[in-house]
C-alpha cells in the first residue's frame, strides 16, 4: 500500500493531515499533535500491513541513535500515554494497542477504516525516510 500521502482518513468523521499534524473532526474540536506525538502516530500508521512496531524501533524513530546507558522506555511509555490522551479527546480512545513486552500497533478495528489520500505531487515523508535509515543501520 502506498503510504507517502499527506492526508489520512482515520474514520468517516476524522481526517489526519500529516503536513500540519492536525486532526480535522466533524463531531469534536480539531486536534493538533506535538512534533513527537505526530512522529509516533505516523510511525504506527506506516508499518507494513499494520504489524506491531517494536518499542526499540519507535525509540530510534523518536530520539535517533540512543545512548545505550540510558533507558528510553519510560520516556516512550509517557509519550504514548500523552498521545493516547490527546487522541481520546477526539473519540479515538482505542486506536493504539500495546503489545506486551514488544511494542505498539494500530488497533485492527481502526486499521480497516484508515485510507491514505493521494496528493498531486507525492513526497517521501519523514517517517518513511527514517524507516529506510533504520533498516540500513540494522543491516550493518
Amino acid at each position: 500500500m502506498e503510504r507517502d500521502m499527506t492526508k489520512v482518513h482515520i474514520t468517516t468523521n476524522i481526517e489526519y493531515d500529516m503536513k500540519n499534524r492536525t486532526f480535522t473532526c466533524r463531531h469534536h474540536d480539531n486536534l493538533t499533535l506535538t512534533h513527537t506525538q505526530s512522529r509516533c502516530f505516523e510511525a504506527l500508521l506506516h508499518t507494513e500491513s499494520w504489524q506491531p512496531l517494536h518499542k526499540d524501533e519507535l525509540i530510534t524513530l523518536l530520539w535517533g541513535k540512543c545512548n545505550r546507558h540510558f533507558n528510553y522506555e519510560p520516556a516512550l511509555i509517557q509519550k504514548v500515554y500523552l498521545l493516547r490522551k490527546a487522541l481520546s479527546s477526539i473519540g479515538l480512545t482505542d486506536i493504539i494497542v500495546t503489545i506486551p513486552r514488544f511494542g505498539y500497533q494500530i488497533n485492527e478495528k481502526h486499521a480497516r477504516e484508515i485510507r491514505f489520500c493521494r496528493e498531486e505531487t507525492p513526497r517521501k515523508g519523514f517517517i518513511s525516510g527514517m524507516f529506510d535509515k533504520i533498516s540500513i543501520m540494522l543491516r550493518a
